[in-house]
């Protein structure tokens, strides 16, 4: 562990897919601060789009399927009461194909218990394994939050 993270391992298959997963910041909010779903994606989107521009990555799009399934992850995670890269139905890929997704690569950030957008992008960018899962090589993404239970799917389409 460094500084409260647990790596996760990243796979090297072809396709490939890495997960990371942040620990929990201390707060005591159950929901998180935003109006309304569109508001925070869009805030989230903008934020992520903005750490990609610093290091010349082209802007993200947002992709509905992924969508779908970071908010099915975020609701299973909420279910369970756990930070999970995993569900029943098996890991990410196994979710992507669930979706149909046909996918070249993909990855995922999940965290916990953060109040809002800024704070859990913010956590995001200043882990190393998350921050490489957004300024990877993706060109779509998809956002879930259920009970502070925070989702992002990335996937090269």
């Amino acid at each position: 562990f460094l500084n409260g993270y647990r790596p996760t391992p990243g796979y090297s298959q072809t396709p490939s897919y890495s997960t990371a997963s942040q620990p929990a910041p201390e707060y005591s909010s159950s929901q998180p601060s935003y109006q309304s779903t569109e508001q925070w994606m869009q805030q989230m989107l903008q934020q992520v789009n903005a750490i990609r521009a610093e290091v010349g990555k082209p802007a993200l799009t947002i992709d509905q399927r992924l969508n779908s399934m970071a908010q099915a992850h975020s609701n299973y995670q909420a279910s369970v009461s756990t930070m999970t890269h995993s569900d029943p139905a098996g890991g990410l890929g196994d979710r992507c194909s669930d979706y149909g997704i046909d996918w070249r690569g993909v990855a995922e950030n999940v965290a916990w218990n953060y109040p809002d957008v800024t704070a859990v992008v913010t956590g995001w960018k200043n882990s190393p394994g998350h921050y490489q899962n957004i300024v990877g090589n993706y060109n779509a993404v998809g956002f879930g939050v259920t009970d502070l239970y925070w989702t992002q799917d990335f996937a090269s389409l």
